[in-house]
């Protein structure tokens, strides 16, 4: 094993979980020893624009439409990627 290795954890600030989780990971490394940790919000990184506005939609939507998020989860889960909506998703890959 490497004596020093680094960590990249990929995580993205939509909800308090993804967050939460990629924390979690963070500690479980450094209580390992392991000091270069770094968390990477991935989207923020190649699509600032993009996530600003997704983010504000997703933070505006949990408090005056809580439903909408389980709708739009529901209607998407089972998506194929060569959908419309499917499509447009995959376009804000890097």
């Amino acid at each position: 094993m490497n004596p020093d290795p680094v960590v990249l954890i990929v995580s993205s600030a939509f909800g308090d979980g993804h967050v939460k989780v990629a924390q979690a990971i963070e500690q479980s490394f450094r209580a390992r020893g392991v000091d270069r940790v770094h968390i990477v919000d991935l989207f923020a990184r190649v699509h600032p624009w993009r996530n600003g506005v997704s983010r504000a939609f997703y933070l505006k939507s949990a408090i005056y439409a809580p439903n909408l998020y389980g709708i739009m989860y529901n209607m998407t889960r089972k998506m194929k990627p060569d959908y419309p909506l499917g499509q447009f998703l995959h376009s804000m890959e890097a």
